[in-house]
């Protein structure tokens, strides 16, 4: 028998929704990084930076693995053209992982695996299994630390909504009488066609 209780994931934010500056209060995440997620989500040709002026001559193309990018250009080469979704949103958590573009070469601030191509072997982080008081786990640049950022937001990140809002206006003829109403729609308990959805509020 299903357990409907488990069908629900509770206090989860959906990267297809949520802005950079959300996605960025993530363990481990960085501003620059959640600002690239937005950008790889959105089809922007570079991440959004509020503080500074576009550059005069932004990059053009979708902003992700298949960008000709200086810190990854190998990964880009193995996918010929069509084989990564570029519809906006992201499908899945995994696709994540195709946020590797960097902006100019040598810097991995815009990547969410900006740990792997550092040389550096992290000290007793974060392998679990190390002595903190140890230099490392002796192999630089593993999987486990190009991965670090990813493992650590994975379990809190999802690409489903279940909690929306809904703006109404109802007009009668052109000019005539108008109203507006706001409304918020739950549909956290429904599993199939026949389900429906509970008015939260009105």
């Amino acid at each position: 028998e299903n357990d409907r209780s488990e069908w629900k994931i509770p206090g989860r934010i959906n990267i297809n929704t949520a802005p950079w500056y959300v996605i960025a209060q993530l363990p481990w995440m960085t501003e620059p990084i959640a600002q690239a997620i937005v950008a790889y989500r959105d089809k922007l040709t570079i991440p959004v930076y509020y503080r500074d002026p576009d550059p005069p001559d932004p990059p053009t193309g979708r902003y992700n693995a298949i960008i000709a990018d200086p810190c990854n250009s190998h990964f880009a080469a193995n996918f010929p053209p069509g084989a990564v979704r570029e519809d906006p949103g992201f499908a899945s958590i995994g696709e994540l992982n195709f946020v590797i573009a960097g902006t100019i070469a040598g810097d991995n601030a815009y990547r969410i695996q900006r740990n792997e191509p550092d040389g550096i072997d992290h000290p007793g982080f974060p392998d679990l299994t190390t002595d903190r008081l140890r230099p490392g786990d002796g192999v630089v640049d593993d999987f486990e630390e190009r991965d670090i950022i990813f493992s650590r937001i994975s379990n809190l990140v999802t690409v489903r909504s279940d909690v929306f809002t809904a703006y109404i206006l109802i007009r009668i003829g052109t000019d005539g009488p108008q109203k507006r109403v706001i409304a918020i729609l739950d549909r956290s308990d429904v599993y199939s066609g026949k389900g429906k959805v509970r008015l939260v509020a009105l």
